[in-house]
């Protein structure tokens, strides 16, 4: 990440929770994605928005609106930068193996893929036994991601 702007941070506190400041908020987040931190309200629940800072900085998503965390679309934007994003999508998103997928697929996640996995749901997790009760190898192999 790059190391937060002051004159960043300052340009968007002077911008209002108001719609006609769209695009001069989105102008500032396309650049420097980690800066929906300190967007108004109304531009961290804006789709449009939050996709263009996930793009540059998928740990973002942390800072969005419960709604946009939820957003198939942003969280994909997140997965394709840093597939540790996964820790700030839902359950319900970390649970379905296609965004699973997409956040080990991507470039430069190869890494860090077993650091995304940990914030996989349980069952897609490769080689973990679930939470029911130990499994032998070869059961646990089949709960993997395929």
């Amino acid at each position: 990440m790059d190391v937060p702007d002051q004159r960043i941070i300052d340009r968007l506190a002077c911008y209002r929770n108001d719609k006609r400041d769209k695009e001069q908020v989105l102008s500032i987040i396309k650049n420097n994605g980690w800066a929906i931190r300190y967007a108004p309200p109304l531009f961290r629940n804006s789709e449009e928005v939050c996709v263009a800072a996930m793009k540059t900085y998928g740990l973002g998503l942390e800072f969005l609106s419960p709604l946009m965390r939820r957003n198939e679309k942003v969280v994909k934007a997140a997965l394709s930068h840093c597939g540790m994003a996964l820790i700030f999508a839902p359950e319900e998103l970390r649970s379905r193996r296609d965004v699973v997928k997409h956040a080990l697929q991507m470039p430069g996640t190869r890494v860090n893929a077993g650091l995304a996995l940990e914030f996989a749901h349980p069952d897609l997790q490769l080689g973990r036994p679930k939470e029911e009760g130990p499994e032998d190898e070869e059961t646990s192999c089949q709960n993997g991601l395929r």
